[in-house]
């Protein structure tokens, strides 16, 4: 909301106002004394109930507090409606994103809530900010040359409402073995310190994408090889996944002894010299 200062007594701004004001401040306030402010506003109220609200106004003959009576039975209850904030609205997508000019951008997790939620963008330079029905700023994403580009904020996919303290604690209920995963969480914490919400979540990925089995294991290798990183762990439980995951190749023993006797057999090769012979011929 912006303030406008007015000239005073301006009669097309504030002047009924002022001299509302006016009138209280010389009929009234001039010379009371009074002990405190609910004595003084009862105080106040009385008088109006006497003299201004009750007497004939000079100008329209009519006794205000009879007007005010008249009016109410007309008055409607106020109901605060927002404004829609300035901008073009865009539909936000179930992943929390927005298709923008051709590109694809991020906005923070819980963005999304169910089908017909609303954002507003507006281009300021070379930024792009969008903002919520109320006109707060949710998300700014630099514009790249260009279209079909993703455009993400690492901090949209992490929920701020859990803090890391109890993140690390969610993710240590998914290990077995409690003692290594807080030895490890431990190490992230004094070398990350900065991004270990990042480091959990990743961990925490790789429990919803490949099991506990596979985590467990990745855990002790980490330990053991003395690797502390989110990375690491991810690399390792990827390989242990892949291992698991081949199906050994069991070979059948030949029916006949004709047949392992051809199984046996060595091919005869050629030369390669006699082809070279024969196209130098040619």
């Amino acid at each position: 909301m912006n303030l406008i200062f007015c000239r005073p007594a301006d009669p097309e701004s504030k002047g009924k106002v002022e001299n509302a004001v006016k009138y209280v401040k010389q009929n009234f306030l001039l010379n009371r004394q009074f002990s405190t402010i609910d004595n003084l506003n009862a105080e106040a109220e009385a008088w109006l109930r006497r003299t201004g609200n009750a007497m004939t106004h000079g100008t329209t003959r009519k006794v205000p507090y009879e007007e005010w009576c008249n009016e109410c039975k007309d008055l409607q209850p106020y109901v605060p409606m927002l404004a829609r904030p300035a901008g073009n609205e865009y539909t936000v997508i179930k992943d929390n994103t927005i298709k923008f000019h051709g590109n694809i951008y991020s906005l923070p997790l819980g963005t999304y809530k169910g089908d017909g939620t609303k954002v507003y963008t507006t281009v300021d330079g070379a930024d792009l900010i969008i903002k919520d029905r109320s006109g707060c700023e949710i998300a700014r994403h630099i514009i790249p040359a260009g279209s079909g580009i993703k455009v993400h904020n690492r901090n949209h996919r992490a929920d701020r409402s859990v803090k890391v303290a109890e993140y690390s604690r969610n993710v240590s209920e998914l290990f077995t073995d409690k003692g290594a995963i807080a030895m490890f969480l431990e190490k992230l914490k004094e070398r990350y310190p900065r991004y270990m919400r990042d480091q959990l979540m990743s961990i925490h990925s790789c429990y919803t994408d490949y099991g506990q089995q596979a985590c467990d294991a990745a855990l002790a290798r980490c330990l053991k090889n003395h690797l502390y990183s989110a990375n690491f762990f991810k690399e390792a439980v990827s390989e242990l996944a892949a291992v698991r995951n081949v199906i050994p190749v069991t070979v059948k023993p030949l029916g006949d002894g004709q047949s392992r006797m051809m199984a046996n057999i060595n091919p005869g090769t050629s030369d390669i010299r006699t082809y070279e012979r024969l196209f130098k011929q040619a």
